[in-house]
């Protein structure tokens, strides 16, 4: 679980919590965008805007995650209603 804590001018959206799986890799297209960049290519990211701008999407309905502590790799997936964890 990494938050995001975004703060966007003016107060827009001030206190609002979004509940929407999002992985590291959406970072830097949704920072591309908000800087007006385009696209980068190759990376599998998804520009988060739309979400923070309070927009209706389709977001993604699932996470993969893999962690390495310790020198024992476990990989896991999770939904907004279970995770699953595979040491």
């Amino acid at each position: 679980h990494i938050p995001w804590i975004i703060r966007l001018p003016n107060q827009q959206q001030s206190g609002r919590r979004i509940l929407a799986l999002t992985q590291s890799v959406d970072l830097l297209p949704t920072l591309a965008a908000w800087f007006e960049r385009p696209p980068l290519p190759g990376v599998h990211g998804r520009n988060a805007l739309p979400l923070i701008r309070g927009e209706r999407v389709n977001w993604r309905q699932y996470a993969i995650f893999a962690d390495d502590f310790e020198q024992e790799i476990s990989i896991g997936i999770r939904t907004d209603r279970w995770s699953f964890h595979l040491p």
